[in-house]
């Protein structure tokens, strides 16, 4: 069932695995999209030939409206720049109504 992948970590009793990315990427390219992904090892040719695939695109296209990733010391990061306060938009909600939250959760009052 599955490939065989090496990981180090500490195991538990858990029905979902949690991974660190960094660790998965030192021997796979990881492709996440919005409704799943696959971890490819490096050397499998298409993984090989999406890597060419993505690099022809770039030249053609560019990177414009991409968030680029980078590799700092083992960790993955990318940019993030604040928007001021005042550049955003209130939150409307209908009278009565209580505030919706995205995720479904919200603190308790004390």
């Amino acid at each position: 069932m599955g490939n065989g992948r090496k990981l180090t970590g500490r195991v538990t009793s858990v029905h979902k695995v949690l991974v660190s990315g960094s660790e998965v990427a030192k021997r796979s390219d990881v492709w996440l999209g919005k409704d799943g992904g696959v971890i490819m090892p490096d050397n499998h040719v298409i993984t090989i030939k999406m890597r060419e695939y993505y690099d022809k695109l770039v030249q053609q296209h560019g990177t414009q409206g991409f968030t680029l990733v980078y590799l700092d010391k083992g960790v993955y990061v990318f940019d993030f720049f604040p928007v001021p306060a005042a550049d955003l938009s209130p939150v409307e909600a209908r009278p009565g109504s209580a505030p919706q939250f995205p995720n479904g959760r919200q603190a308790q009052m004390p």
